[in-house]
């Protein structure tokens, strides 16, 4: 969400496989079929795997889709990054955590 500030949604589409959608009350709303697993990645908003960064780092507002789905399996994923992928994996996990309190 830092990239957009409080201009969320994004004033062009977020990037391809991105579905979520906000309702009339400004609230996240996440797709039935995702509702029980999320697939936590965060990024520049590119399609390059290499801008992938640690959940929490990137653009995508996290804290709010993981509130969309608060029973949901939350698994961190990282396709490939530019820094050290094993460390943004542990950074990824600890910001989930922290997040879910």
């Amino acid at each position: 969400a830092a990239a957009y500030g409080d201009d969320w949604p994004p004033p062009q589409p977020p990037p391809i496989g991105f579905r979520v959608t906000v309702s009339d009350r400004g609230r996240l709303v996440l797709p039935a079929d995702v509702r029980d697993r999320l697939h936590i990645k965060d990024g520049d908003g590119s399609l390059d795997p290499k801008r992938q960064v640690a959940a929490g780092s990137g653009v995508v507002p996290i804290p709010a889709i993981l509130a969309a789905a608060p029973t949901a399996l939350r698994v961190v994923e990282l396709d490939d990054t530019d820094g050290d992928l094993l460390e943004a994996v542990r950074a990824s996990r600890q910001f989930v955590l922290a997040t879910d309190g």
